[in-house]
């Protein structure tokens, strides 16, 4: 994936209320030996659900035309439109399929790829259950990212290389568990056995060897282990691999993985990481193969086969084989530093945080601050103005945002944000935002637009975006700044991809970084009169980012060599200076003309910081575009050559044809027998999804450890038109109770039930607003078995069960483990319909508001529960108790609770396996009433609690985030089923699958 991974098969039986059970959070307890295989299984049990969790499904409305290339080796499906596109993905997959395996195995497998080009970020990925892959949106505006390669062409670089280790890891315990249970089987197998940065690593280290750019070429790629080194911070390698949120680290997956896969083929060749790998997953033909190896005994090493495999041959297990990594490339920056002649600067005062603080984008104001974009561990983004004596002023704080880009001009800060599509997941749009400062109002110019980086003229009457299309076609667009309406959109003739456009001084030109259909950058300059296109630096495979107009000059930051410097092109000739040289990346420029100086961000570990510099062009160093040319093999040369370089110009062209994709008869595929982890049930089930993720299919049995008895349940769900429609099945054997005479009643039961689910997306601005309406209509069928007291008693119950959720909740930043203000609500009721009366209303709601200090949460928790007085019947109860309490037999309840919780420390220890990143600490009061039911005595009881919970975040693998409570509560009233109990201790676990 490029940079996450999603599936969603249907795990548990739908809720009453026609949703998922999946869609609403929910505290589990669990409790298991930490013992290293119960370790391994539980993982892949996590990895299981969790590889299930996040997928789109019913992403496209109904009208999407698809087509398809459909050939012996994959399917490309796309909307109509995306001809050119799809058949260079055919094109380069097919070539890779056929001849790029030699350091991956020769196994092969059909793959689907779906281009979902309707959604405003970039990413990609590929997924077992089933086994296909999604490239979703168009290039990134940050060039320094993800690097400029043509968009689709990474993509297929990248992700076919993780359809090719899908393919090739269905091996030893792989294998094994893919045959009995299917897709499922294998993606748990292999994710447990296989640490996330193997799989990233070796695809961007593909993308990079089979390029002439990649992210193994980008600087802003070492950012981190760069900085690592520089400030002589050697973190343990547990600490990289799971993260933290107390430092900066680099990617646990993509940027360590490159560099310890970069290493190993540097080191050990070729064919290194593919034996590591299949020794890592217990394949016999590696075990025992050529070298007639005896016993491999793993466990004695680590919780990874492919630890043991390293060791044996390496001699170092994974933390010693990171060091030796990390020393490898130190030494090449070491080099650097001995080589650099640092620029002479000076930094900005800005406040002190012991959180990581990053200051970026600055700009001088009229009034001597200067204006920055402002983001940390512990505060969300914000725009901020800070003075010469480092105070700061929040001026606003954007929304969901595409990128942290900005642009300020006169007395207006526009921005680009993201707004999803209110009903599809695989439609969303890129808005343009504008503040007054002198207002001090927010207001939305443009809606269900897809335009980004936007820019406004000196006079601030227009602006000017980067405007993509549908079909993936780009345009510079110049918008009237007061009411958003169109006023020009430039030719591009040669289908450039800009970045950053930027009006100069006098409006009449737009400088960009541009890229062109192969990924080659370059800055241009466009005449807003004539739409004419001048080429200002010379293209070649060296990223280059924002240019800033400044007199006869344009800055800009580039990576013409191992750091991204600043660099200026002169107007008049085009030629170029480098402004300044530094060890660490420097981004997003200003010129000060008043001041006389060029203000910039570089990165730290700490945050990112302002650094400012003398404008003095007389001291800049002319720089030799011949440097340009050619390809960069950065660091590990030997390696990134061993798969024969560059692979674009050896790819056969092909007319693939296109043909219409049947949505109808492609619905069903069985992938999977998966295991049922939603404790009181646990089962397997047979799952079905098809590839556009519209149809979705169970069917299995299990045993519910409440009620005791086993159960058969079938289950469809289709997400293809505007409601989410829903159906099941359910027979649950020799179900059981107790009449008043102590007489055992034994039934079996069938449910049958259909429903829909209308489900809405509102996000706005700095908030998360979510809308699920639904409804269920059930049939049960009640067969008591032969028993002389109730013979001829069977029948039928027939009830609705409507639902609402709704979720408003602002954004978080990485140490704020609840939003600072929000509310969720969820309603859910049930009524009977005919034969036995019997209803039931069940209302919850979280108001969340800010701590004392950001990182803080004060939040209060409220509930309702009513049932009819009849008691006929008694629905499942779902009402949240207060802590501490077993539920009680009730006709009426409310329950009021406060808590606040706050982190008490960061102590990033641990192992590789098992890691603790962060200690909380939450207080509470509950205090709940309520009307006890008829057969209990019909009473009022109040059922009051004070506790708290000692919260140990820990990671489990480097993937699973596991929130384990320990909680005491102390109870001020009699439990009902336990009166004499007075407190009582959990462990709680809050799994959310």
């Amino acid at each position: 994936m490029l940079r996450t991974v999603a599936s969603n098969p249907i795990y548990g039986k739908t809720a009453d209320n026609g949703m998922t059970e999946n869609n609403f959070p929910g505290r589990k307890s669990f409790f298991g030996q930490p013992f290293r295989k119960g370790l391994l299984l539980l993982c892949a049990v996590l990895l299981s659900a969790g590889y299930a969790a996040a997928q789109v499904f019913g992403g496209n409305p109904p009208s999407v035309k698809w087509r398809q290339i459909n050939t012996d080796t994959l399917r490309v499906i796309f909307p109509e439109g995306l001809e050119t596109q799809a058949r260079r993905v055919a094109g380069t997959a097919t070539y890779l399929n056929a001849q790029v395996r030699r350091s991956i195995g020769d196994r092969q497998r059909k793959l689907d790829i779906v281009l979902q080009p309707r959604v405003s970020y970039s990413n990609g990925y590929v997924a077992l259950s089933p086994f296909r892959s999604e490239f979703e949106g168009g290039p990134a505006q940050d060039p320094f990212t993800l690097g400029t390669l043509n968009w689709m062409q990474q993509l297929s670089l990248h992700e076919y290389r993780h359809a090719l280790q899908n393919m090739n890891f269905r091996a030893g315990v792989g294998r094994t568990l893919g045959i009995v249970f299917g897709d499922n089987g294998q993606a748990a197998s292999t994710s447990a056995l296989i640490p996330g940065w193997f799989w990233e690593g070796e695809a961007v280290f593909m993308e990079t060897a089979l390029s002439s750019q990649g992210r193994g070429r980008q600087p802003a790629f070492f950012d981190e282990f760069r900085g690592m080194y520089l400030e002589n911070k050697d973190y343990p390698y547990a600490k990289v691999f799971n993260g933290s949120y107390k430092d900066r680290l680099p990617d646990n997956r993509y940027q360590l993985g490159y560099l310890m896969i970069s290493y190993g083929r540097q080191q050990y060749g070729m064919h290194f990481w593919e034996k590591i790998a299949h020794e890592g997953l217990l394949d016999s033909r590696y075990i025992h193969g050529q070298e007639g190896r005896k016993g491999f005994k793993w466990l004695h090493y680590d919780i990874f086969p492919l630890a043991a495999s390293l060791k044996e041959n390496t001699g170092h297990k994974i933390p010693g084989f990171y060091r030796q990594s990390f020393r490898y490339y130190g030494d090449r920056w070491e080099q650097q530093r001995k080589n650099t002649s640092e620029t002479s600067t000076s930094a900005l005062p800005v406040p002190r945080r012991r959180a990581v603080t990053d200051y970026l984008y600055p700009y001088p104001m009229p009034d001597g601050r200067v204006l920055a974009l402002r983001r940390g561990f512990d505060r969300t983004a914000a725009i901020v103005a800070v003075d010469s004596a480092g105070h700061t002023e929040v001026l606003v704080r954007p929304g969901l945002p595409d990128d942290t880009y900005f642009s300020f001009r006169g007395n207006k800060i526009v921005w680009s944000e993201t707004r999803p599509d209110v009903r599809w997941g695989w439609r969303s749009y890129s808005v343009i935002r504008i503040f007054d400062l002198s207002a001090r109002r927010t207001h939305t110019l443009t809606h269900r637009s897809r335009l980004f980086a936007p820019d406004i003229s000196a006079d601030g009457k227009h602006i000017v975006a980067l405007e993509v299309g549908d079909t993936l076609h780009y345009a510079l667009v110049v918008l009237d700044a007061a009411t958003g309406t169109s006023q020009k959109r430039l030719p591009n003739p040669e289908g450039f991809y800009y970045s950053y456009p930027k009006f100069s001084a006098d409006g009449t030109h737009v400088y960009a970084s541009a890229r062109d259909r192969e990924g080659k950058t370059g800055l241009v300059s466009v005449d807003l009169q004539t739409g004419r296109l001048q080429r200002l630096t010379p293209f070649s495979w060296h990223v280059t980012g924002m240019p800033v107009p400044a007199g006869d000059y344009v800055l800009y930051p580039a990576a013409y060599g191992a750091v991204v410097n600043l660099y200026a092109v002169r107007l008049r000739d085009h030629r170029i200076f480098r402004v300044t040289e530094r060890l660490r990346d420097s981004y997003g420029a200003a010129a000060d003309t008043a001041e006389q100086r060029i203000l910039f961000s570089e990165f730290q570990l700490e945050g990112s910081r302002l650094l400012q510099t003398d404008w003095n062009p007389a001291a800049w160093a002319p720089f030799d575009t011949a440097r340009l040319a050619g390809v960069q093999n950065p660091y590990v040369d030997e390696a990134l050559g061993q798969e024969g370089g560059d692979i674009s110009a050896k790819i056969p062209a092909r007319d693939f044809a296109v043909t219409r994709y049947k949505k109808g008869q492609h619905l069903f595929r069985v992938h999977s027998w998966s295991p049922l982890p939603e404790f009181p049930e646990t089962g397997i089930f047979l799952q079905s999804g098809n590839t556009l993720n519209t149809l979705q299919m169970n069917a299995g049995g299990g045993y519910n450890f409440n009620d005791k008895n086993p159960f058969a349940r079938f289950q469809v769900q289709y997400g293809g038109w505007y409601p989410m429609l829903n159906a099941t099945v359910e027979e649950q054997f020799h179900r059981y109770e107790y009449t008043s005479q102590h007489r055992k009643v034994v039934w079996n039961e069938t449910d049958i039930s259909g429903g829909f689910t209308l489900p809405f997306n509102f996000s706005t601005g700095r908030y998360l607003r979510y809308l699920s309406l639904g409804a269920n209509l059930h049939a049960d069928y009640v067969r008591f078995l032969p028993d002389q007291h109730l013979q001829g008693s069977n029948y039928t119950f027939t009830y609705l069960a409507p639902a609402l959720q709704f979720t408003n909740t602002r954004f978080t930043a990485p140490q704020q483990f609840n939003p600072r203000f929000g509310q969720t609500l969820l309603l859910t009721y049930r009524h009977s319909m005919g034969g036995l009366y019997a209803t039931q209303l069940t209302a919850a709601a979280t108001l969340f508001f800010p701590g004392l200090f950001p990182t803080h949460s004060l939040y209060f928790d409220l509930g309702y529960g009513r049932r009819d007085r009849r008691e006929e019947y008694l629905y499942t109860d779902d009402f949240i108790y207060a802590a501490g309490y077993e539920k009680a037999p009730y006709r009426q309840i409310w329950r009021a609770g406060v808590n606040y919780q706050l982190p008490l420390l960061y102590p990033d220890v641990g192992f590789s396996w098992l890691y603790l990143k962060r200690v909380r600490a939450q207080g509470f009061f509950d205090y709940s009433r309520a009307r006890l039911s008829a057969r209990a005595g019909g009473d009022n009881r109040m059922f009051r609690s004070v506790g708290g919970t000692l919260y140990l975040d820990v990671q489990l693998f480097g993937v699973l985030q596991l929130p384990l409570g320990i909680r005491y509560s102390y109870l001020l009233d009699p439990d009902w089923f336990y009166p004499d109990r007075s407190g009582r201790w959990q462990l709680t676990v809050p799994l959310q699958f």
